[in-house]
């Protein structure tokens, strides 16, 4: 509220506006954004707390997602680049199609790995990383009984 009303005072023209006005609407632009993102981290940290078994997946296969989406996204707009629809409309076509399919080849890569015996590739947990340092320090001081 503070930023927007000392915007408002700059208005209709910036250049015009006083000198004062300028510089207090330039320095309250930076705590505001603190603020909303604060706000927003606030409001997901109190209300979505409850487990949900689409966004776990979605976590779960977040890796393999990372690992393939970008050459579905190079065909995908590849093949919208003749269909004349305005940008947002491809940007929508692409980012769903994008999404599910790199979901889809994800999980499968996931169940042949699993089916063959071996295990999927998944970025390392909190709990992996804490234990690969305890080991490296350990190695570091010499004391590898730890």
């Amino acid at each position: 509220l503070a930023w927007g009303g000392l915007t408002s005072l700059t208005l209709p023209d910036w250049q015009a506006s006083p000198l004062s006005s300028r510089l207090a609407a330039a320095f309250a632009f930076p705590f505001a954004c603190v603020t909303g993102v604060l706000a927003y981290l606030g409001i997901a940290l109190r209300f979505l707390r409850a487990p949900d078994r689409v966004l776990d997946q979605l976590s779960h296969h977040a890796y393999g997602i990372y690992l393939v989406h970008y050459v579905i996204v190079l065909w995908l707009q590849y093949a919208l680049v003749d269909l004349m629809l305005n940008a947002p409309a491809k940007m929508m076509i692409v980012f769903s199609s994008a999404m599910m399919l790199s979901w889809a080849t994800s999980a499968g890569f996931g169940m042949v790995m699993e089916a063959a015996g071996r295990k999927p590739v998944r970025a390392p947990t909190q709990r992996s990383r804490a234990v690969a340092q305890e080991a490296a320090v350990a190695v570091i001081i010499g004391d590898e009984d730890r």
